[in-house]
């Protein structure tokens, strides 16, 4: 098995990606208005376009929130390096 690795700044790249990847689920479904001459037809692409937006409103939040658990690891992370780092340098070593 290989090694993880790991870096905060990577893991906020992703998070970026997801929030912006979410905004863009929200804005790609435009609704359809039916016509009086195909109101059967007209109406079935509105439901659709309804579960679409329904959908993408679905996978925004879900990328929002995994946005955010990104940020929240990426800092974690950060801060469990800054706290190595200062153990280290509290027995007296020089960091590499």
């Amino acid at each position: 098995m290989g090694s993880l690795k790991v870096n905060a700044a990577c893991l906020e790249t992703l998070a970026e990606l997801c929030r912006s990847w979410s905004e863009e689920a929200g804005s790609t479904i435009t609704p359809v208005t039916p016509g009086i001459s195909v109101q059967a037809s007209s109406a079935a692409v509105v439901a659709v376009h309804a579960n679409a937006a329904r959908t993408a409103a679905m996978l925004g939040a879900r990328m929002q929130e995994n946005a955010a658990h990104l940020s929240a690891a990426g800092a974690a992370f950060a801060d469990n390096e800054q706290a190595g780092v200062a153990g280290f340098d509290a027995l007296g070593g020089a960091a590499v």
